[in-house]
């Protein structure tokens, strides 16, 4: 499930240089919907630091023990030079299933910022996935590294579009085209986990549709999730 070709995540860090996604070498930024990463090189407040994610469960509901975590702020961390975080509020999503044959596929969630200014984003999105009778369903996230080290944070500029790569099994086994459970209808999105909220997944969520057809099918359960990603 190492397929290249995949979407990626449009992020611009503000502030008077940019670094490049193959290097440290600082660049300018380019045109329109242009972008760069913001490496763990940048100095980020401590406030503004993901919280390190292991493999990710997804087959039960949130924790509901204790108080929940409260949302990100809008209050903005200028003085770092970061935008505030993005709230699910400011973000459209959807998903995608690649094109290509064979018992393994690829595909992403999309997410697009209408917010109409910038907002930062973590690392690894949050995700769970139920049936057609919005029964949770026993599948497994597992994080895994894109072709480049994940930076600590991203901002994503208005009208740009991010995307998490997603890899899973459709069939049985590699000669087969036999589909089998768990069947997904739609999928449940948080936004990553940041040091102001590193529980995000105790408040509500946004649910998209997944795809259709046999890439529905997650066979073992298992999906791998990159970090978010930018543009080639």
């Amino acid at each position: 499930m190492r397929s290249l070709g995949l979407f990626a995540l449009v992020v611009t860090l503000v502030g008077g240089g940019v670094l490049s996604a193959a290097g440290c070498s600082r660049s300018a930024v380019g045109g329109p919907g242009k972008g760069v990463w913001a490496q763990p090189s940048d100095p980020v407040p401590v406030s503004a630091s993901p919280v390190p994610s292991a493999a990710q469960p997804s087959s039960g509901p949130p924790p509901t023990g204790g108080s929940r975590s409260p949302a990100p702020t809008r209050t903005g961390t200028a003085a770092s030079g970061w935008p505030p975080w993005c709230r699910l509020a400011d973000l459209r999503f959807a998903t995608r299933a690649g094109t290509g044959s064979g018992w393994q596929v690829s595909g992403s969630v999309l997410l697009t910022n209408v917010s109409g200014q910038r907002c930062s984003l973590g690392i690894y999105l949050i995700l769970r996935w139920r049936d057609a009778n919005g029964a949770v369903l026993p599948v497994t996230v597992k994080h895994v590294n894109g072709p480049v080290p994940p930076p600590v944070i991203f901002v994503i500029q208005p009208g740009s579009t991010a995307f998490a790569g997603l890899y899973w099994n459709r069939y049985q086994s590699l000669n087969s085209t036999a589909t089998c459970p768990p069947f997904p209808a739609t999928l449940d999105l948080w936004l990553p986990a940041t040091g102001d909220n590193p529980h995000p997944e105790r408040g509500p969520a946004t649910q998209v549709a997944w795809v259709t057809g046999d890439n529905a099918s997650v066979c073992g359960g298992t999906v791998e999730l990159r970090p978010l990603d930018r543009l080639p």
